[in-house]
């Protein structure tokens, strides 16, 4: 302790000698003389910053070596934990409340929309949809629009594959 305390005596020692007596000195000699040191200031301004990062430093480690600031701080911790839990559980129950009355999908929706459209992705297989592998779908070709809308009319998805396409309506805007 007898080390610290020389230690902090010796950093308020250089700080005040520094910035009380050298840094004042040059920077008269310097407004008097115009070809005054640069490097001396410069050197005296580097001893007063080093001086006070020294006293910062051992302040900083007595306030975290003492136990009271310790208890302190772990109070505040548990007590901010405990708010943002409170603030989590109030901003779920506000937007679980919020979210339908927007009429935006949830991620559970979204998410099992999703899984639908990959189960889809899998099913539709060359020769899932009725096509036979010679034959010619018309969709490499480009058709007139109405000519290619009858030819969609004409054709039938499975039943899996239109109870998605009307929930899939449902989320799309036209």
């Amino acid at each position: 302790m007898a080390q610290k305390s020389t230690q902090l005596a010796d950093a308020i020692t250089n700080l005040a000698d520094a910035t009380l007596i050298d840094l004042p000195r040059l920077a008269i000699a310097r407004l008097f003389n115009s070809a005054g040191s640069d490097r001396e200031l410069w050197k005296v301004g580097w001893k007063a910053y080093d001086a006070s990062i020294a006293i910062a430093t051992e302040l900083t480690n007595r306030l975290y070596s003492s136990p009271r600031v310790g208890r302190v701080s772990g109070r505040a911790i548990d007590v901010s934990l405990k708010f943002q839990r409170l603030a989590d559980a109030a901003a779920g129950a506000f937007f679980a409340a919020l979210w339908p009355m927007v009429g935006l999908a949830t991620a559970s929706e979204i998410r099992r929309l999703s899984e639908k459209i990959d189960s889809l992705r899998e099913q539709l297989q060359p020769g899932a949809i009725g096509f036979e592998a010679g034959h010619q779908s018309g969709f490499d070709r480009e058709l007139p629009r109405a000519d290619a809308a009858g030819q969609m009319a004409s054709l039938r998805l499975p039943p899996t594959i239109e109870v998605v396409a009307t929930e899939v309506k449902r989320y799309v805007s036209h």
